[in-house]
């Protein structure tokens, strides 16, 4: 993403003002897929280092209440602007403001303070934009990893390690798509099954607002299940929800595995803790 930097200064106050540019391609296709980021910078101090190369000066380490921080800024105001092509930020200082104290090498004047303080206001824009982008990228790559190589989610019980779960996971414009299935039942899975039929897997949530999940399938055959989360509005919160499912629904099929196992120990009389059962003849 390319920011455009305006400086101005006008009866003793610097001012800049940054507007949105242009998005690299890629970026575009971010931007359909995973929304519209927002900078959101709340009211804050920024302080840096300064450093003087060849009579320019550069702003150096910066953090939000920097204790070793030469030059500084308050935000007065929270910023909360999508990074869109309507970007824009400004950021002003007068002259008068500054006082004397605060002057050290090398700002060693109330103008160069000025212009540093400006300075500092790109950096902090350009830092905080910057790792936005990079969090989309980073969702990026996390989904086509799992495109590339579906996830495979082991459902455990207190039992041990049982079925698995297999998850193709996808998104298109800010739609977060699942399909999974269930796989790799075990042997002695596959027979409880076959005597004492499948368990019907009934699922219903609600995560977030809106975000809601509901299915009904038998464990086995045909558990082939596709579920969508809307990340139009806020895809961060889609995502979330979509990552809470999949630990979610592991549980629920453990549980209905877990019950089908001991209605079968029971059956059999394979539960080594439980006492041989007798019933009293009564006549």
């Amino acid at each position: 993403m390319k920011l455009d930097v305006k400086k101005s200064l006008t009866g003793g106050e610097f001012k800049v003002s940054i507007e949105f540019k242009s998005y690299e391609v890629f970026e575009e296709g971010l931007m359909e897929d995973f929304g519209t980021p927002v900078l959101q910078i709340p009211v804050s101090t920024w302080g840096a280092t300064a450093t003087s190369n060849e009579g320019k000066i550069v702003i150096e380490d910066i953090e939000q209440d920097k204790a070793d921080a030469v030059c500084s800024i308050d935000l007065t105001k929270e910023i909360d602007v999508k990074l869109d092509n309507l970007f824009k930020t400004e950021y002003a200082v007068k002259i008068a403001d500054i006082e004397e104290g605060t002057l050290a090498e090398p700002l060693d004047s109330v103008v160069k303070m000025a212009e540093a303080k400006c300075a500092l206001f790109i950096e902090v824009i350009k830092k905080e934009a910057k790792a936005k982008m990079d969090s989309l990228r980073a969702m990026k790559t996390d989904f086509e990893a799992v495109i590339k190589n579906p996830e495979v989610i082991k459902v455990w019980s207190r039992r041990g390690d049982i079925m698995k779960l297999r998850v193709q996971k996808s998104i298109n414009k800010r739609i977060i798509n699942l399909e999974i299935e269930t796989a790799s039942f075990t042997p002695e899975e596959n027979k409880m099954l076959d005597i004492l039929g499948e368990p019907i897997i009934k699922f219903e949530k609600i995560y977030g607002d809106n975000l809601a999940v509901s299915l009904e399938k038998r464990i086995r055959t045909g558990f082939k299940v596709k579920v969508r989360f809307d990340g139009t509005e806020d895809i961060v919160a889609a995502d979330e929800a979509c990552d809470k499912f999949l630990e979610d629904l592991p549980e629920e099929l453990a549980k209905a595995m877990e019950k089908l196992k001991m209605l079968y120990d029971d059956i059999n009389g394979k539960d080594e803790n439980k006492p041989p059962k007798y019933i009293d003849i009564v006549y």
